[in-house]
């Protein structure tokens, strides 16, 4: 069941939680090429995952605490939801998007490492285009903001 692209997600999972846990520890904008980067390589490697079934019929839930981290004045971003859509924008969190995404990864990285591998590649599936494929684009559109904002010294 383990193909070399599991084995590569599973390793960009890691990496991305390893990342977030050292952020509240940090100064924050000085990561966030990292989180960017980390947030592209999972959902590149998320969408080429194989569809495939839970092989249990009660997954006992997985709790995993949220590291604390606050983006300061870069907190609050707009969005709008639906982009073929007139609406308009909403206040969203950056935190809660990398947070949010950081709780589903390492849930199925736990099960990983506990030899569930089926169960962690359901877990990421699922998950990814139930929840947090949202938070990852969101994201990534405040991050690139950030980025090109700091890159040209525009603020």
């Amino acid at each position: 069941m383990e193909s070399g692209e599991v084995m590569e997600l599973a390793e960009l999972a890691k990496k991305y939680c390893n990342l977030v846990e050292s952020l509240a520890s940090s100064n924050v904008l000085d990561e966030l090429t990292n989180i960017a980067s980390s947030l592209s390589e999972l959902y590149s490697k998320v969408l080429k995952l194989p569809q495939v079934e839970s092989d249990s019929t009660d997954i006992p839930e997985v709790t995993v605490s949220r590291p604390k981290l606050s983006f300061d004045k870069y907190e609050c971003y707009w969005e709008i939801f639906e982009p073929y859509k007139l609406e308009e924008a909403t206040c969203s969190s950056l935190s809660d998007d990398i947070l949010d995404i950081y709780q589903d990864i390492k849930k199925g990285l736990l099960q990983y490492e506990g030899n569930e591998k089926g169960e962690a590649i359901w877990h990421w599936h699922f998950h990814f285009y139930t929840h947090w494929v949202n938070h990852v684009v969101d994201a990534l559109h405040a991050l690139h903001s950030i980025i090109q904002n700091h890159q040209f010294d525009v603020d």
